[in-house]
């Protein structure tokens, strides 16, 4: 059987890519024939970058260079950031497309909160009406799908969780990424979105300090594209004006997948501080190298 991918890839650091890359070396290891159509930026073995994010005709460029491949069926990763502009409706006319030619779509659903928004709610209509199986990995999200759907697109759905590598932790990792070796160190890692709430341990970290002296923050992040700057900036300046800022590290930039496996193994804990999420690979990554993390999920207001 040949399986087409469509999703973001690497060296794009993104948690999707790394998903993507990680279930294509596990089917591959099963004699699956597949070819990635990806974004910009993405690169390996039968990867086929052939559009950008924000590209008006992302659906029609996506088509053409998948169906030349002659796939068996589809396989879409779904983020809402992924597809282009208004909530990434390019994903429709592409699944569209598909169903035309007579290609069957299974649609991975990567972001599906308690409470569904209308925008993403008209979004998710049109992905399981017109993809032939759909795949959530929580089942809360699968419950908060069927307050949206009818019985019957409900059924198309289906849960396969997550999943977590088994890893070994990098040697030598504090030293690597220039952190101290005698201090204990709570990690936060990830994109900058004001739904991480990061703000709340920044805020916090000197009342940790005044129990844990000898414990540093240390924050592994950046926004993706343009999204977010302002909040960015929030959090860049909180942590310029905090009173321990000498105990608190940033890796920020581009952060290739060894170094963020490097961050999560010089942890002792990694913070999750969110006030909403879907599901979290950061998690999944925490359960890789058998970090501690805390998470929080709830509906708190956004960011000051």
């Amino acid at each position: 059987m040949r399986v087409g991918f469509i999703s973001s890839y690497p060296p794009i650091e993104c948690g999707i890519a790394t998903y993507s890359q990680y279930l294509c070396e596990k089917l591959r290891k099963k004699q699956t024939d597949l070819h990635i159509v990806t974004h910009f930026g993405g690169s390996g073995h039968q990867v086929h970058p052939s559009f950008d994010y924000e590209d008006g005709d992302l659906a029609s460029k996506a088509f053409r260079v998948m169906s030349r491949l002659t796939p068996d069926v589809v396989h879409i990763q779904h983020e809402f950031g992924l597809f282009g502009n208004y909530y990434g409706v390019s994903v429709i006319p592409l699944i569209m497309q598909f169903r035309l030619a007579g290609i069957p779509v299974v649609t991975t659903l990567h972001t599906v909160y308690d409470n569904i928004p209308w925008e993403q709610k008209m979004i998710f209509e049109s992905i399981v009406s017109n993809s032939e199986r759909v795949i959530v990995h929580e089942a809360f999200q699968k419950e908060s799908l069927g307050n949206i759907l009818d019985a019957e697109m409900l059924q198309k759905i289906a849960i396969i969780p997550h999943g977590a590598r088994d890893m070994e932790t990098v040697p030598d990792a504090r030293n690597r990424l220039g952190l101290p070796e005698d201090k204990r160190i709570i990690l936060m890692a990830g994109y900058l979105r004001p739904s991480k709430n990061f703000e709340l341990v920044i805020d916090i970290f000197p009342e940790i300090v005044k129990q844990l002296p000898d414990a540093v923050l240390v924050l592994a992040s950046k926004i993706r594209g343009t999204e977010y700057r302002d909040y960015r900036d929030f959090i860049f300046d909180l942590i310029s004006k905090s009173p321990k800022r000498d105990q608190i590290y940033i890796l920020r930039g581009q952060l290739p997948q060894h170094i963020f496996d490097s961050a999560i193994s010089a942890s002792d804990v990694v913070v999750l501080p969110y006030n909403i999420t879907s599901q979290s690979g950061i998690l999944a990554h925490c359960f890789a190298f058998r970090k501690p993390s805390q998470q929080q999920r709830g509906h708190a207001p956004g960011p000051r």
